[in-house]
């Protein structure tokens, strides 16, 4: 199968689950899109996959309502275990949290990189189990998530399939060997 149409199933599939199912779907479309990049690292491919996005889609993604949600959650994200066996990132999806604050008005680009962090989080979370179906604070955050993570792979395939990349600051190429986004 074509993966751009692949993507498109999953992309389809995802408006008919629940944000829980769906939070993972809408993941794994971007990662397929990434793959699709060329790049040494997942996080290489990642940028070189957000690099795509049109500026004015970047903006309107970092400033949607469903960052502020994230943003202004209490306790905060990674501060609340659900099971004894969770690990917390605390430091480091604070540290992401607070790049999206300070940047998602001058560098938009550096917010969603923080972003793709926080994203990539709550995906992980859901995926090990640490977030439940219904529970409100669960429910929360996933729906934030799935929101961003829709117009993100909407954005990164439209960007994919119809514009020239764009440039990311030059600090952002440094963190090849990171984790991915």
């Amino acid at each position: 199968m074509d993966p751009i149409a692949d993507v498109r199933l999953d992309l389809e599939e995802a408006a008919r689950e629940s944000d829980y199912s769906a939070v993972n779907t809408l993941w794994v479309a971007l990662l397929k899109l990434a793959n699709l990049e060329e790049g040494k690292s997942e996080f290489a491919r990642m940028i070189k996959l957000l690099d795509g996005i049109p500026a004015e889609a970047v903006t309107a993604i970092v400033n949607d309502p469903a960052v502020d949600s994230l943003l202004k959650l209490d306790p905060p994200l990674e501060t609340v275990v659900s099971h004894p066996r969770e690990k917390l990132e605390t430091a480091k999806v604070a540290a992401a949290l607070g790049k999206v604050r300070t940047y998602r008005l001058a560098a938009p680009r550096e917010a969603l990189v923080g972003l793709g962090f926080v994203l990539k989080a709550v995906r992980n979370k859901r995926e090990h189990g640490f977030k439940t179906r219904a529970g409100p604070r669960d429910l929360e955050i996933l729906c934030s998530a799935r929101q961003l993570l829709d117009k993100l792979s909407n954005a990164a395939l439209d960007g994919r399939t119809s514009a020239e990349p764009l440039s990311w600051p030059t600090d952002m190429n440094q963190n090849e060997d990171s984790e991915a986004v």
